[in-house]
């Protein structure tokens, strides 16, 4: 299983997003359209038929990271306020750098650059987009074993660590695992931008899971406190924020079965999208 390709983010006006990643994290509209009845269906979200996307990535002759549809009606995502989906990890360049030139924009600070608990190796911040969702900004600064991390090849690069919230760190683990044939790893650490927008102590724990995917990427799971809403189920619509995050798998993985692409339902009720190729998010 691997890489993460992109994250899907639910958001009311498409063209203030769109405007808010190009004029200031430097990304470029790869391209627009509408989305076809499969592909709301897929996403159990009807009212999305025919809504107008976009996908964005930071160059031309890269793939996008990021799928932005358009809902006028969705609901604003608060930061951390629910299970699913709950953060989009982008590597950067320069994580101080970036904090300077975000003063004024769009993008609400939720935690300043620090280093991170686990290693001094990794600096990142954490904000709020347009619609609510969160991105972890994080620079590797050094080679952190046992894990493959990517070094910015762009000022604000791309997605490597989609970050699910879930009511059970090792219920949503097994899911992964079994998609990825692979063994997470499992751990304690502090979430400090979680922990400032709940009132919590900043260094209070958290059961946390990783598992290592190809090409530098990661699954992120946080066990969330019991308070946390779940993400609703079953709606014509989906909320605002980060809908669904797409994964590479091998062309023959069983959960295809036989499909170029395939949606399923995680733990956490968080859309899963698995691939066997690249095509449909190439440039045309």
């Amino acid at each position: 299983m691997g890489p993460v390709v992109l994250g899907t983010v639910i958001c009311r006006d498409l063209a203030q997003s769109s405007a808010a990643y190009r004029n200031w994290l430097g990304q470029v509209t790869l391209r627009q359209e509408h989305l076809s009845t499969a592909q709301a269906l897929e996403l159990n979200a009807p009212s999305l038929i025919g809504a107008r996307s976009a996908l964005l990535g930071p160059s031309t002759h890269e793939l996008p990271w990021l799928r932005l549809i358009e809902d006028p009606e969705a609901s604003y995502a608060e930061p951390f306020a629910r299970t699913g989906w709950m953060a989009l990890e982008i590597a950067v360049a320069d994580v101080d750098e970036l904090a300077r030139k975000l003063v004024g924009s769009p993008f609400t600070e939720l935690a300043a650059p620090a280093d991170l608990d686990l290693s001094p190796s990794i600096r990142a911040m954490q904000v709020a987009g347009p619609a609510g969702e969160v991105l972890y900004l994080t620079q590797v600064k050094a080679a952190l074993k046992p894990f493959d991390l990517p070094r910015a090849r762009h000022f604000v690069d791309r997605l490597f660590i989609p970050v699910l919230g879930a009511p059970s760190r090792d219920k949503a683990l097994a899911v992964y695992e079994l998609i990825a044939h692979k063994r997470g790893m499992a751990f304690d650490t502090r979430l400090g931008a979680f922990n400032r927008c709940h009132g919590l102590p900043l260094e209070q724990r958290h059961p946390v899971a990783v598992i290592q995917l190809k090409q530098a990427s990661m699954i992120e799971i946080d066990q969330l406190p019991s308070t946390i809403a779940a993400l609703p189920l079953n709606t014509e619509r989906l909320p605002g924020g980060i809908a669904s995050v797409t994964f590479k798998v091998p062309a023959r993985h069983p959960l295809l079965a036989g499909a170029a692409a395939r949606h399923l339902r995680g733990g956490a009720r968080e859309w899963i999208q698995l691939i066997g190729d690249y095509a449909m998010f190439r440039n045309r």
